[in-house]
């Protein structure tokens, strides 16, 4: 079945220029060969499964020779291939074509589909220059609004070459993610020092900040494990000498052989008890000095990579 209707597609492609004046013959002769060309390498790669190189083929063949069926095929290519904005935006230039009711009707149904899979991208900044890129793909100037897939984007601002802002955008299915990039003081660039004669004093180099964050010591974590383990028994002891001591209760205090075990169980559950408070507090204690030995580290939230011009960006979705 899709040998015929793959045999049909490049039919119509041949067919496409047949009303053409007689004198551009030989040329339009020549771009439906190459579009057939085309389209028969994009379906032996769709069947293979390349479904990405796949739809590059389709778009040449469309290029040469429009036809709506090859919209079709770079459609599900490119939904195939997991590209959902591409794939939306061929199956919306497919659907206007379509006359048979139940082939609009799936490929609506389709696309409502993959409705929940994108949302919108506004970028917005106040320089006339500013020129966005999202996921290194340019998108031109500001403002744009683009379609792409649910999921983190990376939002970056160019003057000319210079990169003067960048943000990471979440976009939300059936949302507009807006961002808007506020113009700053520009920082003036410094100028280098003319050279001066004579030894140069050595500049001592500045510390490197160590990484952000906090990290507990062997010290804690032992400590913390021997008050866990200390605890666990403190608990299966105190459980026991209450056992033998209602058990003794109840026959009256005569039975002496369960006044001993309860004692004894009494007696390691007190022990226990000291390891346990033992452990904790040197846990505490470890905690306490690895916390001091990393108060100078602050976590510096950072939404936006500024350079020169524009530094600073909000996030938002409406």
């Amino acid at each position: 079945m899709r040998s015929i209707f793959s045999l049909l597609v490049i039919a119509c492609l041949f067919a496409v220029c047949m009303g053409s004046a007689r004198a551009d013959d030989d040329k339009q002769d020549e771009s439906k060969a190459k579009a057939g060309e085309y389209f028969a390498r994009g379906e032996r790669l769709f069947d293979s499964g390349d479904y990405a190189r796949a739809a590059g083929s389709f778009l040449l063949a469309y290029d040469l020779a429009p036809h709506p069926m090859v919209l079709a095929n770079i459609a599900m290519s490119y939904d195939k291939a997991g590209n959902i904005v591409k794939a939306i935006e061929f199956y919306e230039k497919y659907v206007v074509k379509i006359k048979k009711k139940k082939e609009r009707r799936k490929i609506k149904k389709r696309l409502r589909e993959m409705s929940s899979m994108v949302g919108e991208l506004s970028v917005e900044c106040p320089s006339a220059s500013c020129r966005i890129e999202v996921d290194k793909v340019d998108r031109g100037e500001a403002p744009v609004l683009i379609v792409v897939e649910i999921g983190l984007h990376r939002v970056e601002a160019f003057d000319g070459k210079n990169k003067i802002a960048a943000v990471d955008a979440r976009v939300v299915a059936g949302e507009v993610s807006r961002v808007e990039l506020f113009q700053r003081e520009v920082i003036p660039e410094e100028k280098e020092e003319e050279p001066v004669e004579g030894p140069m004093e050595e500049v001592p180099a500045e510390p490197v900040p160590e990484e952000e964050g906090v990290t507990l010591g062997a010290g804690f974590w032992i400590s913390a494990g021997a008050t866990v383990a200390a605890g666990a028994v403190t608990v299966v002891f105190g459980v026991r000498a209450m056992k033998a001591k209602e058990d003794f209760d109840a026959t009256g205090g005569t039975d002496e052989d369960l006044r001993d075990q309860g004692e004894r169980d009494q007696l390691i559950t007190n022990v226990m008890i000291g390891v346990t408070s033992a452990a904790a507090a040197c846990a505490i204690g470890f905690l306490i000095y690895d916390l001091k030995s990393g108060d100078s580290k602050k976590e510096e939230p950072v939404a936006v990579v500024p350079g020169p011009g524009l530094g600073l960006a909000v996030v938002g979705r409406f």
